[in-house]
């Protein structure tokens, strides 16, 4: 919520608390990417991003924070890569929490290039996933 307000002392120091209490640093650092993003400061939220991970989990994580990063550099067709490995990665893991991220991430991406009708159709079919509806082609 910190970030939301736009408190980023207390989302240092809530990431600071954090990275003491256990939290992975990659996991840090995607926050610290975030936080930057929000900032404005697109090149730093870049760099703290740093290379994926090994694992795919991980991995999906990295490229749903990359493409919103990429979204937000007008690196359009870079976003749209990204935010589909995630939903491979994500689908191919069987990890649903992650599948509705990189889902949402890139409905973020559509509405950004102005293509409404595509990220509200992706947003229903992460509502109709989560909800454990099938949909059919």
């Amino acid at each position: 919520t910190a970030l939301l307000g736009e408190d980023f002392e207390s989302a240092d120091q809530a990431i600071d608390l954090a990275l003491t209490e256990g939290c992975h640093p990659s996991d840090a650092n995607r926050m610290r990417a975030m936080a930057h993003l929000v900032r404005g400061d697109v090149a730093t939220a870049m760099r703290l991003l740093g290379r994926a991970p090994a694992n795919d989990e991980a991995k999906a994580k990295h490229l749903i924070a990359q493409s919103i990063i990429l979204l937000r550099a007008d690196r359009i067709v870079e976003a749209l890569y990204c935010g589909l490995r995630a939903l491979a990665l994500t689908r191919g893991g069987h990890d649903e929490r992650g599948e509705m991220a990189a889902m949402h991430a890139l409905a973020m991406i559509y509405q950004g290039v102005d293509r409404q009708e595509d990220a509200q159709r992706i947003r229903e079919a992460a509502s109709f996933r989560a909800g454990g509806v099938e949909l059919t082609p």
